[in-house]
């Protein structure tokens, strides 16, 4: 099982730590500032507002990301569609869709924290039609017409990590 060892400055102990006990131990700290604009911090950097979402420069891979995917989030493809966002993080691409004609989209997440923060941005911006769920993927049944998994390495560790699977 993968695991990840620290030392102590004096290196008489260590300390074994599974990396899915802590799976975001390296990650930005999740945060919201709610406002006209509001700004969400975390494994995404972004802003929202009412009628729109963009990467703070402070998150470039977002903004590579939202350059690679931008046309299936063109409105004549978006709209009237469904959206589930697997590992929705702080749910920069559910706030896109729905920004772009997604009727109802559902923004999956493990952590209760990003769960909050996507419910309360989308509350305080009215932005009906964006479902926050605190579901682990194995466990959703609904069908949607698009399916995002952007985070899906980060999901499938953890999500295998108590049957015992560990990479070769």
């Amino acid at each position: 099982m993968p695991t990840i060892a620290t030392q102590s400055s004096t290196r008489s102990t260590r300390e074994s730590v599974k990396l899915y006990d802590d799976p975001n131990r390296f990650a930005r700290p999740p945060g919201i500032e709610l406002g006209d604009i509001t700004k969400i911090h975390g494994y995404q950097e972004f802003t929202l507002s009412d009628n729109a979402v963009s990467p703070l420069p402070a998150d470039a891979p977002l903004a590579q990301k939202r350059t690679l995917v931008e046309h299936y989030f063109d409105p004549r493809f978006m709209k009237g569609k469904t959206l589930l966002d697997i590992g929705a993080n702080g749910g920069f691409f559910s706030f896109w869709a729905h920004l772009s004609g997604a009727t109802d989209v559902v923004a999956l997440d493990m952590d209760e924290r990003y769960v909050k923060m996507v419910s309360d941005a989308a509350i305080y911006h009215a932005l009906e039609g964006i479902r926050p769920r605190l579901v682990k993927a194995q466990d959703w049944e609904e069908p949607a017409d698009v399916v995002l998994a952007f985070a899906m390495i980060h999901w499938l560790y953890s999500c295998t990590a108590s049957s015992r699977s560990s990479p070769p």
